[in-house]
C-alpha cells in the first residue's frame, strides 16, 4: 500500500509556519502561548545538520528508528 502524503508537507513553507504558531496559541493562549513559541520558532526555522546525515530528512533513520541527534 502506498504512503499517503502528508497534508502538513504539502503545504508552503509559509503556511505550515503560520499554522503551526495558530495551533501554539490555541492550545496554550496567548500569554504561554506566546513566550513557548518565542522559543520554539528558532528550532522551526534551524537547518543544520549533524555529519553523515542524508540531505533528504526521510532517510535519516536507522534499524527503522529516527536518528535524533542535538544541535551542535
Amino acid at each position: 500500500m502506498p504512503r499517503l502524503t502528508d497534508p502538513f508537507h504539502v503545504l508552503p513553507e509559509a503556511q505550515r509556519h503560520e499554522l503551526m504558531h495558530d495551533t501554539v496559541m490555541a492550545i496554550f493562549g496567548p500569554a504561554v502561548g506566546q513566550a513557548f513559541w518565542d522559543q520554539m520558532e528558532p528550532l522551526l526555522t534551524d537547518t543544520r545538520r549533524q555529519p553523515g546525515d542524508a540531505e533528504e530528512p526521510e532517510k535519516n533513520f536507522w534499524r527503522g528508528r529516527w536518528r535524533i541527534y542535538e544541535a551542535e
